[in-house]
């Protein structure tokens, strides 16, 4: 007679410094077991950004462990059981199999990334930390609400000093698996505690969490990186700017449904793309910086709108913004520029619309070094402090230079 694995539904997550795996009786194992099994393998060879779902196609039952034997009542009549494993460390991606005993086969593998919540923060924990600023400085900080995502996360601003004179915005998490909070929130803190007298002048609205349901999927343990919203769709393809040409950036093709560059079934389709643009149009801010890269980092290389190269007159009003916080960063004595963001895009978006300068900050020239930790998820927090610090300092220099 044919066999069947035992469990079905297997959900796992990491929360609160502990996985915690949900799973349910197959359908055509309805009996009541009297026991389950839970076997780990430990993923030293997992790479982020390298390797995605498929990742578990390659993963042996042979090379796991016994890790728990649970007797259960039998008398129970339940279907659904629960599993908590303590035993983790964060950094590290492990695949879980379930077994129970007199069915020879294994349900699983399912893979899962404990994280650091400083290197990647939970929504609730950037609502909060927002929440305690506008307590904290109750004349430089507001909140502001600009729509739901998919699983009606809101999606809030925060703009701090002169809020009748905002110059510059900053979004972050377009992509789930780069950066945005980690990096914003320690700026903004560092403003509003040492930089008063400039925001007097200048307002800073910061957008940080533009597609909350995924980045929360990556905070709770999905180990591989995460690029589109629920819906399947990549926000920064999704924006009203020449959105029915068909792109193929990454030699990905954006009108596919699979595609990881997906731009979704019309523009602004998305909730989250419509909060963007709320935002865009709450602020009317003089620049835009889109935070990108992997890992909760990005650095001071910017793309523009890869049409827009010959526009000298644009490339001008952007290089005011762009030396300064080169300046400040602190890295190189060279504007990195590039021409690289399509259609569809925030930044042409912004460009198209409005000829406004725009950015998407991405990786740049770093050592190998760093360039390991930030595309392999090994990002320390002191690099995260790093990277804060000479953001902090290249936003100071734009206030100091283009609004004094």
């Amino acid at each position: 007679m044919r066999e069947f694995a035992p469990f079905r539904n297997i959900s796992v997550v990491y929360e609160e410094g502990k996985v915690m795996l949900t799973f349910i009786k197959a359908q055509r194992h309805r009996e009541k077991y009297a026991d389950f099994q839970v076997y780990r393998v430990t993923c030293d060879d997992y790479l982020f950004n390298e390797d995605y779902e498929d990742y578990q196609n390659h993963i042996s039952f042979e090379q796991s462990v016994l890790i728990d034997h649970v007797r259960i009542n039998p008398e129970d009549s339940t279907i659904t059981y629960r599993y908590e494993d303590c035993t983790v460390r964060e950094g590290v991606t492990y695949a879980y199999y379930l077994k129970t005993e007199g069915v020879a086969l294994f349900s699983g593998p399912v893979l899962v990334r404990p994280r650091n919540n400083k290197l990647w923060m939970p929504y609730k924990m950037i609502e909060n930390e927002m929440n305690k600023l506008l307590k904290s400085y109750p004349d430089l900080v507001s909140i502001r609400n600009h729509g739901y995502s998919i699983r009606q996360k809101e999606i809030n601003s925060i703009t701090i000093g002169n809020k009748e004179n905002i110059g510059l915005s900053f979004v972050g998490l377009i992509h789930a698996g780069e950066s945005g909070p980690e990096l914003m929130l320690s700026v903004i803190k560092k403003l509003l505690l040492e930089q008063k007298e400039l925001l007097f002048k200048t307002g800073i609205s910061f957008l940080m969490n533009a597609n909350p349901d995924e980045r929360e999927r990556n905070v709770k343990g999905v180990p591989w990186y995460l690029r589109v919203n629920a819906n399947g769709v990549d926000i920064n393809r999704n924006f009203e700017s020449g959105w029915e040409v068909v792109e193929y950036g990454y030699g990905l093709d954006t009108s596919m449904v699979s595609s990881p560059t997906y731009r979704g079934a019309k523009p602004l389709s998305e909730p989250e793309t419509r909060a963007v643009a709320d935002f865009i149009d709450f602020c009317h801010a003089d620049v835009m910086f889109s935070f990108h890269c992997l890992s909760s980092i990005c650095t001071d290389s910017f793309l523009v709108s890869k049409y827009a190269e010959n526009n000298h007159e644009y490339i001008e009003k952007c290089m005011l913004f762009l030396k300064p916080y080169t300046k400040g960063f602190g890295v190189k004595d060279k504007v990195s520029i590039y021409y690289g963001t399509s259609y569809g895009s925030l930044p042409h978006w912004l460009y198209e619309k409005y000829e406004m300068p725009a950015f998407d900050l991405e990786l740049g020239d770093v050592s190998d070094e760093i360039k390991d930790m930030v595309i392999h998820d090994r990002v320390t927090e002191e690099l995260l402090d790093e990277y804060s610090n000479r953001h902090y300092k290249g936003i100071c220099e734009v206030l100091k230079n283009v609004y004094r």
